[in-house]
């Protein structure tokens, strides 16, 4: 399998936000007076957190992310992180569930913006989470590109955009299809390639949505309708799967496969 970027067709990258969820454990509730400063208010922050002895956390399952994060946190903080990784629309369900049980077992949320904005934010999920960014490393407006922290709710209180992610997310298996067919969004739509592509779910929040909407205001409603209807293309909501598809051949041509095991199967010689 090879990765290309058709022309024309690079898209903007998925941003990714972080939020405090309501029901956060203690470690998080503690405030400080006006009269200490940002040391003290800090130190007592981490105190109440290695009390406590862990910090609970939703979060994509990146490989990378899983290892990297918890142990910068610990290095830094003396704070382990129990990390739940998965996908964003998937977390959300586990927190509706948790509410409607009077449940609450996780402290901070890394996600999608989509998932953040329409259901964590909407359904009122979240506690603000600015009065607990204390550190100068944080709230120094000229450590961000926007030139202040860039929160993305309109109280500018819930969620903190942290950064952007691009990567190769066009696959296709060389057995079935050549790299060399596909120069622009449009060759997607070339008859050929009638039930052969797979993507996303575009109908639930995460990755499948955010593509549709992309390739909506890019290229219009047209597209859209010939992409996801007329051009039969297999539609899933496991990424494991749609890379399965595309190794087997069964849809040789992939939206979104599963980066990292793609990147093996190549090495184990795959096309």
């Amino acid at each position: 399998m090879r990765s290309i970027h058709p022309e024309h067709a690079m898209l903007k990258p998925l941003p990714f936000a972080l939020a405090l969820l309501i029901g956060a454990s203690p470690a998080f509730a503690q405030t400080a007076g006006p009269a200490q400063s940002w040391e003290q208010q800090r130190a007592k922050l981490v105190a109440a957190a290695q009390r406590e002895g862990k910090v609970v956390i939703l979060a994509p399952p990146d490989t990378q992310v899983r290892q990297a994060l918890p142990a910068a946190f610990k290095a830094r903080y003396g704070v382990a992180i129990d990390y739940l990784g998965g996908r964003s629309s998937e977390s959300a369900g586990k927190m509706r569930a948790e509410r409607d049980a009077g449940v609450y077992t996780v402290d901070v949320a890394l996600a999608g913006i989509q998932t953040m904005a329409t259901i964590f934010y909407r359904e009122k999920m979240l506690v603000p989470l600015r009065p607990l960014l204390i550190d100068p490393d944080v709230v120094d407006p000229t450590k961000w590109k926007t030139g202040k922290l860039w929160f993305m709710d309109p109280e500018e209180q819930y969620i903190l955009r942290l950064f952007n992610t691009a990567g190769a997310n066009f696959y296709v298996n060389t057995q079935f299809a050549r790299p060399a067919d596909f120069h622009l969004a449009r060759d997607l739509l070339d008859p050929k390639w009638k039930g052969k592509i797979s993507m996303h779910d575009p109908t639930v929040p995460g990755t499948g949505s955010n593509q549709a909407a992309r390739f909506y205001v890019q290229f219009g409603e047209d597209y859209v309708k010939r992409l996801y209807v007329d051009q039969q293309p297999g539609i899933a909501r496991d990424r494991r799967q749609i890379t399965d598809w595309l190794a087997r051949g069964r849809y040789p041509i992939s939206i979104d496969a599963e980066r990292d095991e793609v990147e093996r199967l190549k090495k184990d010689g795959l096309p």
